[in-house]
């Protein structure tokens, strides 16, 4: 019996190749006290895109971290939901 193995983002991996890096795309802006990273790890048209939003404020480090689905042009206007919710894909 075979046993197909995923890896967190989706993709379907064999056992040898597990350590092996997907390609992503990145992108990094910053402004006042907040750093926003978007990735994605798919070169279709419409793609899982992740975006972390970086705060810093009193010392205290916060991490968001959200997903949304669609094209990578349009990433900063998608709408996200945090990655533990239900993303509907439509």
């Amino acid at each position: 019996m075979s046993k197909a193995l995923f890896n967190a983002y989706g993709a379907q991996i064999i056992p040898g190749e597990t350590k092996q890096r997907l390609a992503y795309k990145e992108e990094i802006t910053e402004s006042t006290g907040t750093t926003t990273v978007y990735k994605t790890y798919d070169s279709s048209a419409s793609a899982a895109i992740y975006k972390e939003t970086i705060t810093e404020a009193d010392g205290v480090t916060s991490i968001t971290r959200e997903i949304a689905y669609g094209a990578w042009s349009d990433r900063a206007t998608l709408t996200y939901v945090p990655v533990n919710d239900p993303l509907e894909v439509g």
